[in-house]
């Protein structure tokens, strides 16, 4: 799986337009924080899910084996969140429109494509020419669901159909394949949207075929 890469110092949260996790946030008290979005600037240093993310970037679990690794992908995590927040919020108050057909197809063709690997939001809005705000409420406006969580949902259906197209592959081999950062990311993924761990499900769902 490609490793996510980043340039900016650990402990600083992103921002809901942030390209993906190489790009740092306006710091707290700066004029682009305080010129462009006091309000959003002021959620992000209250949200708890946000000082979550951050305290583990300051302080990663003992013992680790990949710190980089490990920070590369909490970054990610952040900046989906952050995304998600953003496609959830009202714009101003007004309703807009969805996404037009070309763009809802472009925008999941190229989703499906990084299926694997981590996700840059701001190349996927650059190719339905908008930007990354208006691209991800758009996209929730249409699916139901920010563009990260239905990419998420589609990991979990690949992830099924290999549990039952190839008994035997581990599951954290198929956590590899889908996209996921481990075995237990797919885990707890799966078993949000399945209702099951996916050996349990395995076990539950899959029939050997008869020996002819």
């Amino acid at each position: 799986m490609p490793e996510p890469t980043h340039t900016h110092a650990p402990g600083h949260p992103a921002r809901p337009s942030v390209p993906g996790p190489d790009r740092a946030p306006p710091a707290a008290g700066s004029p682009r924080a305080h010129g462009r979005a006091p309000a959003a600037a002021a959620a992000w240093r209250t949200d708890p899910v946000v000082a979550a993310l951050l305290s583990c970037l300051e302080a990663p679990p003992r013992p680790c084996g990949e710190p980089a690794r490990y920070q590369a992908y909490v970054r990610l995590a952040l900046s989906a969140y952050l995304a998600e927040t953003a496609a959830l919020a009202p714009a101003g108050g007004t309703r807009r429109g969805g996404l037009a057909p070309w763009q809802l197809q472009r925008a999941q063709r190229l989703l499906l494509e990084a299926m694997d690997g981590p996700v840059c939001l701001a190349g996927i809005a650059q190719a339905c020419r908008l930007s990354v705000g208006h691209f991800a409420r758009a996209f929730a406006r249409d699916t139901g669901e920010s563009p990260l969580r239905w990419l998420m949902g589609r990991r979990v259906e690949r992830a099924r159909d290999l549990l039952l197209a190839h008994p035997p592959l581990p599951i954290a081999e198929i956590a590899q394949r889908c996209g996921f950062a481990d075995q237990s990311h797919l885990t707890r993924a799966f078993a949000a949207r399945m209702g099951l761990a996916p050996a349990a499900w395995r076990r539950r769902h899959y029939q050997p075929r008869p020996v002819a």
